[in-house]
């Protein structure tokens, strides 16, 4: 059976936006994956991965599609913030996220290389942390207190998550390599 243009690009839509509902839910989902932290408002989370490794996944513009997705869950009223809400300490960090995925999957569709995905990994936790401080300087009065409360504790885990994400992401390169 021969297809149509018209029946592979419905396809195609189909499957983009089943990919991004899928990642959206995914992603609300993966919100009570997170440990609280008695000296800051923002927890351990999941999420923070999850995001840049979509990029990868997904590419640019359906990641960061299925992000506003999963922030627009929360706007209908959605238990999906972990506790925090569209404007409150953690409302940068959402933002952040939007950014994140668009720019791993921008760096990532250059090359599937192990180098290529830590870096794309890499610049897409730093856009979640220069949003997450600018969107926490109010709440805690100064950039140094938003770096303090808000970026150092989570350096030394998310650089291990960047490892393991980038592995997963070399590990599904290369299982789908051959198909």
């Amino acid at each position: 059976m021969i297809k149509t243009l018209t029946q592979i690009r419905d396809n195609t839509f189909i499957k983009n936006v089943l990919l991004v509902l899928g990642a959206s839910l995914l992603l609300g989902l993966s919100g009570p994956l997170n440990i609280p932290l008695p000296f800051t408002p923002i927890p351990l989370a999941l999420r923070q991965i999850l995001v840049p490794l979509l990029g990868i996944f997904l590419g640019p513009r359906r990641a960061a599609l299925a992000v506003v997705a999963f922030i627009f869950q929360g706007v209908i009223g959605l238990p999906v913030f972990m506790g925090a809400g569209l404007f409150g300490p953690m409302a940068g960090y959402l933002l952040g996220y939007v950014a994140a995925a668009y720019i791993t999957g921008k760096i990532a569709e250059k090359s599937p290389t192990y180098k290529t995905h830590f870096f794309a990994l890499s610049m897409g936790s730093l856009s979640i942390y220069l949003f997450g401080m600018v969107g926490l300087m109010p709440y805690v009065g100064s950039v140094q207190k938003a770096f303090l409360l808000g970026v150092a504790p989570f350096i030394l885990g998310d650089l291990l998550k960047i490892v393991l994400a980038t592995k997963v992401s070399q590990f599904r390169a290369n299982l789908f390599s051959n198909l």
